[in-house]
């Protein structure tokens, strides 16, 4: 969940964590010509190992087999080219994963803009997942932090 307005956003699925990051000093606007961004994946072995100590919240979507075989695809794709760039007023974690989620028919589709606006941090994303989780009966699990840190409060 990490600090003020908290932390990261990325998918698993798999037994591997999948999210996207920028290579670089991220771009304050989004500029195509020169992409600054990857997705990427990790065991989720290795996430757990470099979150421990750290706060955060799992939400255990179930999926149909067409949504899953979707997911898949289009996390297979993105990894091998990302097809936004990483940018400040642009594409981030938490957009690039409402935007994989909602391709696979797990969230509402939006404009891309709206998308960008509305998941401009982690926070707001929880949030609906938050809400989403209650109305669909989502499992969620939470991971505390260490005391001794500040964290974003849901």
């Amino acid at each position: 969940m990490g600090g003020l307005f908290g932390g990261h956003v990325s998918l698993g699925i798999d037994s591997v964590e999948i999210g996207f990051t920028n290579h670089r000093k991220e771009h304050i606007i989004s500029t195509p010509r020169l992409k600054n961004s990857h997705f990427y994946r990790t065991p989720l072995r290795e996430f757990r190992e470099k979150s421990r100590g750290k706060k955060y919240v799992t939400f255990e979507i179930p999926v149909t087999d067409d949504q899953y075989n979707k997911l898949r695809s289009i996390l297979e794709k993105y990894l091998e080219q990302a097809p936004y760039d990483y940018a400040f007023f642009g594409m981030r974690c938490t957009s690039a994963t409402y935007d994989v989620l909602s391709q696979a028919g797990l969230l509402p589709a939006v404009s891309k803009l709206y998308n960008i606006f509305t998941n401009f941090y982690p926070k707001l994303f929880r949030r609906k997942m938050f809400l989403l989780a209650e109305k669909r009966h989502y499992d969620v699990i939470f991971q505390p932090g260490v005391d001794t840190r500040i964290w974003d409060d849901d």
